[in-house]
């Protein structure tokens, strides 16, 4: 049964992409369950499984269920009574925006206006071949915002749009802004895979794979710009507790950081698909008032 169809009450066996798997103990300590997402083409649910479950289990295993739906917190839910992983290809179960086909033409077209920028060199350099292929398909994050297949290049071209709406309001390098903004996270799709994070991504980073990516097709740059757009890239986070090493040092690089949450959180709002004016964001992690 596809999950858009799920209402409470509904006995669910197939098979569902594991989106996110979450091993929690009991607080008595006599035991651990288990917190899941599981995702197919029509969305994702919430899971929860008080069965052993196979310590093995990780995001990206397709899965055969078999549970029955319930209404936990407000929202549906899958009470799982049996889990067991598959050998089914993952990229059957994921899902495709509606506008996917729109992002790409548009991303395209966003390509071909900056082959007059002084920084199209690095720019047609990165988005090619493998690198361009992975970027478009990837999500920009596992839970958080546009967590979706081609989720990258969707908060991509917002965070472009963004800084072409305000880059002339300011006295700003518009080419080293849009540049980078097409680049602030190419570094993503060596730290995701396309359902979770790899681990080098784990342990490194998408700044540190966006800093390196760059770094090394720059040479066309003069030493200045190359280290104007590896600032872009490094302080796009804002701060050190929030994963930057450096925190913004230039107009362009504090534009960029604010379109960058700005895009990332517009994202989150609307991110749980409900039809409720008042509700809960476990992404926002507070209450939240939808129009």
């Amino acid at each position: 049964m596809r999950i858009q169809d799920l209402r409470t009450g509904h006995e669910v066996c197939g098979y569902y992409l594991l989106k996110n798997i979450a091993f929690k103990n009991f607080k008595d300590g006599s035991g651990q369950f288990v917190n899941m997402i599981l995702s197919d083409k029509t969305g994702d649910i919430d899971a929860v499984c008080f069965n052993n479950v196979n310590a093995d289990l990780q995001a990206g295993d397709v899965v055969y269920i078999r549970g029955v739906t319930q209404i936990y917190s407000g929202k549906l839910q899958i009470k799982v009574d049996e889990i067991s992983k598959t050998e089914k290809d993952a990229t059957q179960y994921q899902q495709v925006p509606p506008n996917y086909e729109d992002n790409l033409d548009k991303f395209n077209g966003v390509l071909n206006s900056m082959q007059d920028s002084r920084f199209a060199s690095v720019v047609n350099s990165v988005f090619s071949g493998e690198t361009l292929q992975l970027f478009q398909v990837f999500p920009a994050a596992v839970n958080n915002h546009h967590a979706y297949y081609g989720g990258l290049m969707e908060h991509t071209l917002g965070v472009v749009n963004l800084v072409k709406t305000m880059k002339d309001f300011y006295m700003v390098d518009g080419d080293l802004l849009l540049a980078g903004a097409m680049l602030h996270d190419i570094g993503k799709i060596y730290e995701y895979n396309n359902i979770g994070k790899t681990f080098s991504g784990d342990l490194l980073g998408h700044i540190y794979f966006g800093a390196e990516l760059v770094s090394n097709v720059s040479g066309d740059l003069n030493k200045t710009d190359a280290d104007l757009l590896l600032h872009l890239i490094l302080s796009h986070h804002g701060k050190g507790e929030w994963g930057s090493p450096v925190e913004p040092a230039t107009p362009e690089a504090e534009m960029l950081h604010y379109v960058d949450m700005i895009d990332s959180r517009m994202n989150m709002y609307f991110a749980d698909g409900s039809d409720d004016h008042i509700l809960y964001s476990k992404k926002l992690n507070k209450k939240i008032f939808l129009p």
